[in-house]
């Protein structure tokens, strides 16, 4: 199927990037939004090389991203946006091209929409509590409840999580800033509060028809977080920053010792 337009949900983990993914996919006809290129489905191939079987995979992307009236849609996070550009200069022939160029000869027409989180420290947190659970995501329609692992606390931890967001918030505005990129942005809080204005905000930007009416919008995850988050937010704060930043570099450079 001719791809007419391609867009990229540009995204950290747990900036809400799931949720706006699955809104615009439940829609029917605005591509179906996935992380393609998260590292569990295409480390093989990029530690390895081999583009041959990397193209045959951008081949099945193509066809499972994109819907009927040819819009396609992918979920990247930053990381996986650098890998992507990476692999394809140094296997694929695209050394001399600059990265909109690479983009838009594999998701022809490309747009981009950036969503992120006001609160970095309630990302950092939902980021830790889903790594030791080992849940990131949950549909309304599941009634069957998961077994939770019991999280738990670890300053540190949260205080890596939300540099490591920084940097690559850092990462992306630079990404736009240099390829003179115009954006749709999506700020989370302000999602969650009005997802069928912003939704349909977003097909504008798109200009994809036809607009949909506000009925017609449906959510289909789960908001995880819970009093947890709370209560673990209100204990860091009690942790003075610049304690968890010289014990965190105290921590990295004794490993670096260790290595030697």
């Amino acid at each position: 199927m001719a791809i007419k337009k391609s867009y990229i949900i540009c995204s950290i983990g747990r900036s809400g990037s799931s949720l706006l993914a699955s809104v615009l996919n439940n829609l029917g006809y605005c591509g179906n939004p996935r992380e393609y290129f998260h590292p569990n489905q295409v480390a093989n191939l990029m530690d390895n090389n081999d583009s041959s079987a990397f193209i045959k995979y951008v081949e099945e992307i193509l066809k499972k991203g994109v819907t009927t009236n040819g819009i396609l849609g992918v979920k990247m996070h930053w990381e996986h946006m650098r890998y992507f550009l990476r692999f394809t200069r140094k296997n694929l022939g695209y050394k001399d091209k600059t990265d909109l160029e690479i983009l838009n000869d594999f998701f022809p027409n490309t747009h981009f929409i950036y969503i992120r989180r006001e609160n970095i420290l309630k990302q950092a947190i939902s980021t830790e509590i889903a790594q030791q659970t080992g849940i990131w995501s949950q549909k309304i329609t599941n009634t069957q409840k998961k077994q939770l692992n019991r999280p738990n606390f670890n300053p540190l931890a949260i205080y890596r999580i939300q540099e490591g967001i920084k940097r690559h918030e850092g990462a992306w505005q630079r990404f736009f800033q240099q390829n003179d990129i115009d954006i749709y942005e999506v700020i989370y809080e302000n999602f969650c509060q009005s997802i069928e204005i912003t939704t349909i905000d977003i097909i504008k930007f798109l200009k994809i028809e036809p607009l949909p009416k506000p009925n017609q919008i449906q959510v289909s995850l789960h908001k995880q977080s819970t009093n947890l988050n709370d209560r673990w937010e209100k204990y860091y704060n009690l942790f003075p920053q610049i304690l968890l930043k010289n014990y965190s570099e105290l921590r990295t450079k004794f490993k670096q010792y260790l290595k030697r």
